[in-house]
C-alpha cells in the first residue's frame, strides 16, 4: 500500500472513530494477513513463512492494543476537559454572585 493511501485511509478512521481508530483497523489488517502467512506456511512446510505470520500477528495485535489506549487516553482527556470547564462555570458563577447550581 502506497504511503499516500496509507495516509488517506487513516486520516479517514481517524475521523470516524477517533485517535485510536486507524490503529486498531490496521493492526486488525496485520493480524489477519498473519494468520493467512502462518496457515500458508503450515500448508507447505514453510517454517519462514510460518514465523513471519507469526510475528505480524503479534505486530498487528500490538497495534491494536495501541489504538485502544489511544482511544481510553482521548475518553480520559475529554473527562477531565468537561471536568475542569464545570469547575471554571462554577468559579464564574461565585464571582459574578449567583446562587450554586
Amino acid at each position: 500500500m502506497s504511503d499516500d493511501i496509507k495516509q488517506k485511509l487513516e486520516d479517514a478512521a481517524n475521523n470516524l472513530g477517533g485517535a485510536g481508530t486507524a490503529d486498531k483497523i490496521e493492526g486488525k489488517f496485520h493480524e489477519v494477513a498473519g494468520q493467512a502467512k502462518e496457515a500458508v506456511g503450515n500448508l507447505t512446510g514453510n517454517d519462514e513463512l510460518k514465523a513471519e505470520g507469526e510475528v505480524e500477528q503479534a505486530e498487528g495485535f500490538g497495534q491494536q492494543v495501541l489504538g485502544d489506549l489511544k482511544e481510553a487516553a482521548e475518553s480520559a482527556v475529554d473527562h477531565v476537559v468537561g471536568g475542569v470547564r464545570a469547575v471554571v462555570d462554577t468559579v464564574k458563577d461565585m464571582v459574578d454572585g449567583k446562587p450554586g447550581q
